[in-house]
């Protein structure tokens, strides 16, 4: 009988070194892929001054009286991703990069682990709930790295409830929704 593991013959001498391969290869394949720069998500490009004020225009009309808003409004994700950049002062080359597909929205941005710049994408379901935004993922990568959802969910609900009050929603606003490569907003 066979024991495995032990190495008292040749091919118990090749299953001690495969699985020693092993274990040295696959973390450092897990960090390559998690280092490696993700494919971008669109064409780098400088943040438009068209589709900012198209944002801030859209946003505006859903601040008027009942009576004058329009049912719901519908952004783009050139839209989003100029107001971003237009808010922290920087282009879409260095500012988050949201795009919209389906009833999704993605996200890409860089983030400093452990002193090395990674790519983080995120995908998922934006929402509302009690006037504050809600994100529930279905895709999350660093770098060209492929994390389950399960893994980082928990850590990505609690950072986002302590971030909870830059995620309330205006005053204004009842309901938002990827639908169709769009953010839906609908008025109060």
């Amino acid at each position: 009988m066979h024991t495995w593991g032990k190495s008292d013959g040749p091919s118990g001498i090749r299953l001690s070194f495969i699985l020693s391969l092993a274990g040295t290869v696959i973390p450092i394949a897990l960090v390559l892929l998690a280092l490696r720069p993700p494919e971008q998500l669109v064409p780098a490009k400088f943040a438009s001054q068209s589709s900012a004020q198209s944002f801030q225009t859209k946003i505006n009309q859903l601040q008027q009286t009942p009576s004058a808003s329009p049912d719901e409004v519908h952004l783009s994700a050139d839209e989003i991703s100029s107001a971003f950049a237009q808010s922290d002062g920087s282009t879409t080359e260095s500012a988050p990069v949201v795009t919209l597909h389906d009833d999704l929205v993605t996200g890409q941005f860089t983030a400093k682990v452990a002193s090395q710049q990674v790519y983080v994408t995120v995908s998922g379901h934006l929402g509302a709930k009690d006037g504050y935004v809600t994100f529930e993922p279905t895709d999350f990568k660093v770098g060209e790295l492929t994390v389950p959802v399960a893994l980082v969910n928990p850590a990505l609900q609690k950072k986002l409830q302590e971030q909870r009050e830059q995620l309330k929603l205006p005053a204004f606003v009842g309901d938002l929704r990827v639908q169709n490569g769009e953010l839906v907003i609908r008025p109060k």
